[in-house]
């Protein structure tokens, strides 16, 4: 079954934040820019296979294969509807 317009991963990232988990603690312990972290929430960038195992080493409920799976449902449904 194929998802009407799926949300960029973005907003499901920004739900993992709080509860004392905050974009600049996850950006330095995975080691990359809080403005790298900033633009995938914002859906200016995507979760990218290397992202997506980093998130996983701090946010581990959420397996990097899903963070990809979100991340494809978006890209595939981006391209088909031409926005």
């Amino acid at each position: 079954m194929r998802m009407y317009d799926p949300p960029h991963p973005g907003p499901i990232l920004a739900a993992c934040f709080g509860g004392g988990r905050s974009i600049e603690s996850t950006a330095a312990r995975i080691g990359i820019p809080v403005t790298d972290i900033t633009a995938v929430l914002e859906g200016k960038a995507p979760i990218t296979p290397k992202l997506a195992e980093q998130l996983h080493t701090v946010i581990t409920k959420i397996l990097a294969n899903m963070w990809l799976k979100l991340q494809e449902y978006y890209d595939e449904w981006q391209a088909e509807h031409g926005t």
